[in-house]
């Protein structure tokens, strides 16, 4: 993990082109990963339009924002424990009993079909999994440092805090069965069976 973080970090301090270019990527796999997996394993564009949820467009690509941050807290070493395998692991472990009970709680909305689509499972594992558990590895081990580098803290801050109001407008709006059929069609194919 050290290793990765490092290189990454190196990347970041090249300037701006450096922190560009780790956002892109991170865009890249999410949400792109979401639009490939649409494409692919329902035959279909994921919409980015009014039956969309704006805590997933655009709320999601503030998380590349906030890895952004969170890696220029990297840019020097961070407490050991921040890399160990004694770290990670239980923040996995705890992260995964989250992504589950949430999973269960979210996908109560969706008909069976739809709750099971490969867009839904996709979103539900980075989004409810993966994502909280970089973002949190990542930024707890630099918790002491916080008034070192409070311009990236600041950035990081803002970005959750941006997606939080998205989370907030949906909550406030609710959504509609065209809204979840939109999202999550019961009636996915994977492109190879269309």
């Amino acid at each position: 993990m050290y290793f990765f973080v490092e290189k990454l970090a190196t990347i970041y301090s090249s300037g701006i082109s450096g922190k560009l270019a780790i956002l892109f990527v991170w865009w890249l796999l999410w949400p792109g990963l979401m639009f490939l997996v649409g494409f692919i394993g329902e035959s279909r564009l994921v919409p980015i339009g009014k039956h969309q949820s704006k805590a997933f467009f655009p709320g999601d690509f503030s998380f590349g924002i906030a890895f952004v941050a969170l890696i220029g807290l990297h840019k020097k070493p961070s407490a050991s424990w921040g890399y160990s395998l004694l770290f990670w692991v239980p923040l996995a472990i705890a992260m995964f009993f989250v992504f589950l009970l949430v999973r269960k709680g979210d996908i109560a909305n969706y008909p069976e079909r739809s709750g099971n689509s490969p867009t839904k499972l996709t979103h539900d594992i980075v989004g409810y999994f993966i994502i909280p558990t970089v973002l949190i590895g990542l930024g707890l081990p630099k918790l002491p440092n916080l008034f070192a580098d409070w311009q990236n803290w600041l950035v990081f801050l803002g970005a959750i805090i941006f997606y939080i109001l998205c989370v907030a407008y949906d909550a406030k709006k609710g959504f509609t069965p065209e809204d979840v059929i939109a999202r999550h069609p019961p009636d996915w194919q994977p492109i190879w069976r269309r």
